[in-house]
């Protein structure tokens, strides 16, 4: 999980922006998965762990702004149609700066009847990277984490004996 974490850092800093926003999304997903009975991916499991880890980060005078249902929404429009616009929220789209000049983030514009929700791509990776640390110091000792994280993806550096030797492997 460090591993990933690292690389999501790296997306985020170097303006790998796309690398950044799916892999945000996706690591709530997977955490999400960690910490379930069964280790699946669901919608429930993904709005949960956002609400418990995340959401308060998104709070402004007593509303939150950006939900686990909100994020969920746009995780399903990104993730399956690569779009922002959503169409089961309360937010007709969602918009991402990925400026390191201009910082605009948790913001909401209404125009045209239509409200947009404003993120920083940075700022919201950095936020998953320190829910996911919350999550990792709560859980990473539990019995359901750990056996659904010996089925999580990782990199083997030397290979994956006896399939790969001396190459690096993910599996």
């Amino acid at each position: 999980m460090e591993e990933y974490l690292r690389q999501l850092r790296i997306a985020a800093e170097t303006g790998l922006y796309y690398i950044s926003l799916v892999s945000s999304l996706t690591l709530i997903d997977i955490c999400g998965a960690l910490s379930s009975d069964d280790g699946q991916a669901n919608k429930n499991n993904f709005r949960e762990w956002f609400d418990k880890y995340i959401s308060h980060k998104y709070t402004v005078r007593g509303e939150c702004l950006f939900s686990g249902e909100d994020c969920y929404q746009f995780r399903c429009s990104m993730l399956h149609e690569a779009t922002t616009i959503l169409k089961k929220s309360k937010y007709n789209r969602i918009f991402f700066l990925a400026s390191k000049s201009i910082q605009g983030h948790n913001n909401v514009f209404a125009i045209n009847n239509e409200a947009f929700l404003n993120l920083d791509i940075k700022i919201f990776s950095e936020d998953v990277i320190e829910g996911v640390s919350k999550f990792l110091k709560e859980e990473s000792n539990t019995v359901r984490y750990k056996a659904n994280y010996d089925k999580f993806i990782k990199l083997y550096l030397d290979g994956f004996p006896p399939l790969t030797k001396g190459v690096p492997t993910i599996t």
